[in-house]
């Protein structure tokens, strides 16, 4: 099983500076980026943290005005046909998961119209993979009223 961690680097200003020729040259495998206007999420193994660091801490991109880590997740991909068209799957995920009591640290979809990705604490993983699929394949056994 992969470790995977969120390198975050936050700051003012930091959308359109994104310099990750030098994570490249370190050989860091990128997973995933999520930006925003403050913040700039690199999803990676746990292996290439050090790396990341080391390679963006050399790097001026934007006011870096904090580096924190976030370890011990577990990345989720749901991913079907109608993912982003049908209304309300992702409604009765994110539900289900929330009604286990399971955080959701980060939500990313529309990269592609067939997946969204769901980051979880590892130890959460099994029951939200599990209350997942029970939303999404099981069906309730109530009868439609007449």
């Amino acid at each position: 099983m992969k470790k995977f961690i969120v390198a975050k680097f936050g700051g003012s200003n930091l959308k359109n500076h994104h310099d990750y020729t030098r994570l490249e040259q370190e050989k860091v495998n990128i997973k995933s980026v999520i930006t925003s206007q403050t913040a700039i999420n690199i999803l990676l193994s746990k292996r290439d943290l050090s790396k990341a660091h080391r390679s963006l801490d050399s790097v001026s991109i934007g006011t870096i005005a904090e580096t924190t880590s976030i370890g011990d997740i577990s990345v989720i991909a749901v991913v079907g046909e109608g993912i982003m068209e049908q209304a309300g799957v992702m409604a009765r995920i994110i539900g289900a998961v929330a009604g286990r009591h399971i955080n959701l640290q980060t939500i990313v979809m529309g990269a592609s119209p067939v997946s969204a990705y769901l980051v979880v604490h590892r130890t959460d993983r099994d029951i939200a993979l599990q209350t997942i699929h029970s939303s999404l394949f099981v069906r309730n056994q109530i009868k439609p009223e007449t």
